[in-house]
């Protein structure tokens, strides 16, 4: 090694031991701090703008998710309104079914066949109704037809899987039926009056509210099978017979279920 590097070695050696030496005095200390300081300031800045794409690229992440969470709760809330349409709508047949096999005094000889209404005649002075069961389900003419234990009608026609019932409402509906306290006789029929009784004795005394039931004189419609209540007489004193209209608690115009009476004793 030649005298001048040495010389330049030794130069070098010297300064960096001064800096050393003076690295915590008041000068040096105040110049690093005013580097850091300045240092610090861009590394506060990049630090921030890091920090807020991060924070940014969470909160779209995030919205992200609520709003697929959102569309998912709404998806399940429409699926659950269905749901709870369709328990309610059971809930309401399983009533109706409930209420028409709660038929008090019920013949163990004689089968019963529920049926749902699917049709009704447009005309109201005929009153006619569709159900779901035929031939195929033991369904035949002159069969009665009931609704919460009260006769509303009877089989008219067949087909194979389903049937039409003339309801008691209609003016072609013709059966012998008795009122149960005083035991009056007569034929009962519809009509625009509403449901009639006539041919009734003048020498019976008629009471309010009393039941009906069928007489089962015609054969068609067995003995027993309560229709209504007596509701007005309608006959004057210079007729020669009594009539009486009657109403039943059936709102027969409402009526979705029904049971059929089927079998070789249902006549």
């Amino acid at each position: 090694m030649n005298s001048k590097r040495l010389s330049h070695l030794y130069i070098f050696t010297f300064i960096s031991m001064i800096m050393v030496l003076f690295a915590q005095t008041s000068p040096i200390r105040s110049v690093r701090g005013r580097l850091q300081s300045l240092f610090f300031t861009a590394q506060r800045s990049l630090y921030t703008a890091a920090n807020g794409t991060q924070s940014f690229g969470s909160t779209l992440s995030q919205i992200q998710n609520l709003a697929k969470e959102n569309t998912d709760l709404r998806s399940e809330n429409e699926k659950l309104k269905g749901d709870v349409a369709q328990l309610q709508e059971l809930k309401l047949r399983v009533m109706t079914l409930e209420k028409e096999f709660g038929i008090q005094g019920i013949d163990r000889d004689k089968k019963y066949i529920p049926a749902a209404v699917v049709g009704r005649s447009p005309s109201s002075f005929r009153s006619v109704i569709t159900i779901d069961k035929g031939k195929q389900d033991g369904i035949a003419p002159h069969q009665p037809v009931l609704s919460g234990g009260f006769l509303i009608g009877k089989v008219i026609d067949t087909f194979q899987s389903s049937s039409q019932v003339e309801l008691i409402t209609s003016h072609r509906f013709l059966t012998p039926v008795v009122l149960q306290n005083s035991r009056l006789l007569g034929l009962m029929r519809g009509g625009v009056k509403g449901i009639e009784i006539g041919q009734l004795s003048i020498d019976g005394t008629i009471q309010m509210n009393e039941t009906v039931v069928t007489s089962g004189l015609a054969g068609e419609i067995p003995v027993g099978l309560p229709v209504g209540y007596v509701k007005q007489v309608t006959s004057q004193p210079s007729d020669i017979f009594q009539s009486v209209t009657i109403s039943t608690p059936i709102s027969i115009n409402q009526i979705e279920l029904v049971l059929v009476m089927i079998g070789d004793n249902a006549k």
